[in-house]
C-alpha cells in the first residue's frame, strides 16, 4: 500500500494475527547491523501520473489481503 503512512512489521503481523484470528506476534529479536530501518513510499507521483490515492486503510487492507477469496489469475496475452 502506497499511502504515505508509516507501518513497522510488528505492525503489520499484529494486523494478520487480528484478521486470522491467530496469536499475537512475539518480538524475539532486535534489528541486525544493515537491516532497513524505515521504508515509507510517498504516494505523491501516483497521484500526479495517475489520479491514484489509496482509500482503504491499513487494517482494512490487511484484513481483505488475508482473508478475501483467491482470484482466477489473469490469463497471459499469448493465451487469450
Amino acid at each position: 500500500m502506497c499511502s504515505g503512512e508509516p507501518h513497522t512489521i510488528g505492525d503489520l503481523a499484529g494486523a494478520l494475527a487480528a484478521a486470522t484470528g491467530g496469536p499475537a506476534p512475539v518480538v524475539v529479536g532486535g534489528s541486525r547491523p544493515g537491516d532497513v530501518r524505515h521504508v515509507v513510499a510517498n504516494p505523491a507521483r501516483a497521484r500526479s501520473l495517475l489520479g491514484f490515492r489509496a482509500t482503504v486503510g491499513f487494517e482494512a487492507g490487511v484484513r481483505a489481503f488475508a482473508t478475501d477469496p483467491l482470484r482466477a489469475p489473469a490469463l497471459a496475452v499469448t493465451e487469450r
